[in-house]
């Protein structure tokens, strides 16, 4: 069970700081490996060898007075060392030594999301959602509150229009805003920052989207509410498929992070020089900006199922949101491209 490969695997760092390799045939025994390997000091561990039968260390060498461990806690380390998966790679062919290049894979910690039991992972789980359905809730609420103001389209058509670099002062102040969010739902202890910082960022993520939003829904411009509608429904589509993709393969999609945040400072390279230099953000960029925000969502989902903390569920559900988000506002920018083609 579960329960009890935990169990051996705590006892086994409580006699090892480091991992030791099981004795082979003819090779060391486990303590002998980690006294090299680790500085472990056999006298340490059982003072007085009379109150445990221990026959005193002498040698590593095979044949030499062998120091004997507790026979539960060698039974424990034993089992626990052959639930690790061992890169054979790393053993040296000749049965006398072991290689310096030792290695083996670390102990999986209990407080993550992949090591936990079948229901901590399942409560992490259905609050990261239940969180990110909450998020996406008060953010339609938000924008629902903004619409009611009276001539809102007029009022923030005309502050960015008195300003061309307004646009850059709001991206200046968003990715601010998402900073500190990010902080204080990753970094603080405690539950109310945690909180705070995913109601900034659902609030930050209102105020960037109010533009797009009333472009496509007021009289004055596109005059197209069901955009909006639309791609809702196509953003809900793809998340799903992505979120399916992701919980049936298993896969550990970490090595998207380092090609994510390349495409994050590309875009906001891009998205900065076109405020400057005057040129439009075409259908071609949007698409980019569709593909870049599926591979965050996946990103972001193969860090739900391995490598958040079992408590982390409320910056689980904020990076997912801010996914989700970017996702939809770019499928809505090339439905709104291609209607005003027609």
């Amino acid at each position: 069970p579960l329960s009890r490969r935990f169990a051996m695997r705590k006892i086994t760092v409580l006699v090892f700081p480091v991992p030791a390799p099981a004795r082979i045939r003819t090779g060391p025994s486990v303590l002998c490996t980690a006294s090299a390997c680790a500085s472990f000091n056999p006298a340490a561990l059982v003072p007085p060898p009379i109150s445990y039968g221990a026959i005193p260390y002498e040698s590593c060498a095979p044949g030499k007075g062998e120091y004997q461990l507790p026979t539960r806690i060698l039974l424990l380390h034993s089992a626990a060392l052959l639930a690790l998966p061992v890169n054979k790679d790393y053993i040296s062919r000749n049965d006398r030594t072991f290689s310096s290049k030792i290695m083996f894979e670390s102990y999986q910690n209990p407080y993550v999301v992949a090591a936990a039991p079948v229901d901590v992972r399942a409560t992490f789980i259905r609050r990261t959602y239940g969180h990110l359905a909450a998020a996406i809730g008060a953010f339609i609420l938000i924008e629902l509150a903004l619409f009611q103001i009276p001539d809102i389209d007029s009022k923030v058509m005309g502050i960015l229009a008195q300003n061309p670099y307004s646009m850059l002062f709001v991206l200046g102040g968003f990715m601010l805003a998402s900073y500190l969010a990010n902080k204080w739902a990753l970094t603080s202890t405690s539950k109310g920052m945690q909180y705070a910082g995913l109601g900034l960022f659902v609030i930050a993520e209102a105020v960037v989207f109010l533009p797009i939003l009333l472009v496509a829904a007021s009289p004055q411009f596109l005059n197209a509410p069901d955009l909006i509608g639309q791609a809702g429904i196509i953003t809900a589509a793809m998340f799903a498929g992505l979120t399916f993709i992701a919980f049936s393969t298993k896969k550990d999609f970490s090595f998207l992070g380092g090609i994510i945040k390349v495409g994050f400072l590309v875009a906001v390279v891009t998205i900065v020089l076109s405020l400057f230099m005057g040129f439009s953000l075409g259908l071609f960029f949007s698409g980019a900006m569709v593909l870049l925000a599926a591979a965050s969502i996946l990103w972001s989902t193969s860090n739900i199922i391995h490598h958040y903390g079992t408590e982390q569920y409320v910056a689980a559900s904020l990076g997912l949101f801010a996914s989700v988000a970017m996702l939809f506002f770019y499928v809505l920018r090339i439905l709104m491209i291609l209607r005003g083609s027609d």
